[in-house]
């Protein structure tokens, strides 16, 4: 059954109602539906001298959600153009459709083009557009974001027909505002994997996340762990991809442990590469299920470019959350156990035989010995005094945490954590990590990331700031 309710949410200024109407033209000519626009502009009398409250949308929002069911008794589909900023907004529409599937559109654009478009527009209060954004609700959840500068109001509307409407016949998208003839690039040269890349890659996972913190749930750090994590399959490490131009890497497609994950991702000014880099991945990075690739919410860009590719998002989210160090850390251990720094080749078995028991394997020792990789695991960027784990009077390692960082950038990593069972809950890990905190700032980590949403980071002080959500091609 087709989605009949499609909702743009978007702040003032952000080119919803001409996106509503190149799109309900679009679902008429591709499906032959027809689609109603309600918008928010029919309800509010808008003027550049009165100021547009949340209590004045709630007030008229019942008559917008009943215009917009009236629509659907009617038979029509709807498109919703609305600046929801509140909860109690947002539930009101949504009560309203009873239960019907709907699309959930974020409509964007940079703030200096929110506020050029608001004053070129005259009859909105100044300050609305930047307002409206900041308080937009839901800040997240959304089945697509587009960004109407990035892209034409047409091409916007391309992808959300593309995204609400998956079994339509294929359609192409055309003009000026493509990415692909936006820019022109050095020459690029393509080649698998080779061992002798791996500063390179590391290089460019750096680079990639030094200003723009969208794909750090991709960086240097989780590439090293994965690299020598025993269940790495290294015999296929030639299949992950790498673009290089004037002899560093700007482009790569890397599978995530096994087959059917993979991190796509291009260095500012060669995002024409990314539908290339997007398509070798689905071809060669890919298992019976297909492909999925993970990808920042406010990464808009990548959204709709796959999106464009076929991809559809699916119910598997991976959450970033960030720890400012600028300020000290209490690192006392539980009376009875000392701090020891452990070395990744002196200490291996001890600390195989801790992460056997810490991520819930058990404590039968002989099934831990049958399972070892005997292969000894050597991470080229280790430091051992990051390396951190709580022992017993007896020496044997109950907790332990690691942290990488490398002098290239301004954040440590979290990876791993764990705790034996019987020694979880008395704050052991705190302790732990609260040290490495202390250790990592002095070597000029900012900020900390951890791969995780655990009450337990919260309780630490870490703040859950990038969300991506997981896009599969069949």
């Amino acid at each position: 059954m087709r989605t009949r309710i499609i909702i743009l949410n978007g702040p003032s200024s952000s080119g919803k109602s001409t996106l509503a109407r190149i799109l309900r033209d679009l679902i008429r000519e591709k499906l032959g539906d027809l689609y109603e626009i309600v918008s928010i502009d029919d309800f509010l009398k808008m003027s550049a001298h009165e100021t547009i409250y949340e209590d004045d949308v709630f007030e008229i929002s019942p008559a917008l959600s009943e215009a917009a069911s009236r629509a659907l008794r009617n038979g029509s589909g709807v498109i919703v153009d609305h600046v929801i900023t509140s909860e109690r907004i947002f539930d009101q529409l949504t009560d309203a459709f009873g239960g019907r599937r709907s699309a959930l559109i974020r409509v964007t654009c940079p703030r200096e083009i929110l506020l050029a478009r608001e004053a070129a527009r005259g009859n909105r209060c100044p300050g609305s557009a930047e307002a409206s954004d900041a308080y937009l609700f839901p800040k997240d959840g959304y089945d697509l974001t587009v960004d109407t500068h990035a892209m034409s109001a047409a091409e916007c509307a391309e992808l959300i027909f593309r995204c609400v409407f998956p079994e339509a016949p294929e359609s192409h998208m055309s003009g000026p505002a493509t990415t692909e003839n936006r820019y022109s690039l050095p020459k690029v040269d393509f080649r698998g994997y080779r061992d002798e890349d791996y500063e390179a890659v590391c290089a460019f996972l750096i680079e990639l996340n030094r200003t723009d913190r969208t794909h750090i749930n991709w960086n240097w750090a989780r590439f090293e762990w994965m690299m020598e994590h025993p269940e790495f399959d290294k015999s296929a490490g030639s299949s992950i991809g790498l673009w290089w131009s004037e002899g560093k890497v700007v482009g790569a497609a890397i599978y995530d442990m096994y087959f059917g994950e993979a991190f796509c991702g291009v260095l500012p000014g060669y995002e024409p590469l990314y539908p290339a880099i997007l398509d070798y991945a689905c071809r060669e990075l890919k298992d019976d299920s297909g492909l999925a690739v993970a990808i920042s919410r406010e990464n808009s860009a990548e959204i709709n470019a796959v999106i464009r590719a076929g991809f559809a998002r699916i119910d598997q989210k991976e959450t970033v959350m960030e720890l400012s160090l600028d300020r000290d850390f209490s690192s006392a251990l539980p009376e009875g156990l000392r701090l020891r720094e452990m070395d990744q080749i002196a200490d291996r078995e001890a600390l195989e035989w801790l992460f056997w028991q810490g991520f819930d394997h058990g404590d039968d020792r002989d099934a831990f010995e049958r399972s070892r990789d005997r292969v000894p695991h050597v991470r080229k960027h280790f430091n051992r005094t990051l390396s951190l784990s709580a022992v017993d009077p007896s020496g044997e390692p109950v907790s332990h945490c690691s942290l990488w960082f490398h002098p290239d950038t301004d954040y440590a990593y979290v990876e791993p954590v764990c705790t034996i069972p019987g020694r979880r809950g008395s704050g052991i890990a705190s302790a732990l990590l609260s040290e490495a905190f202390s250790r990592a700032r002095a070597l000029g980590a900012k900020k900390a990331y951890v791969i995780s949403e655990l009450p337990f980071y919260e309780k630490l002080g870490f703040e859950k700031t990038h969300r991506c959500d997981f896009y599969r091609k069949k």
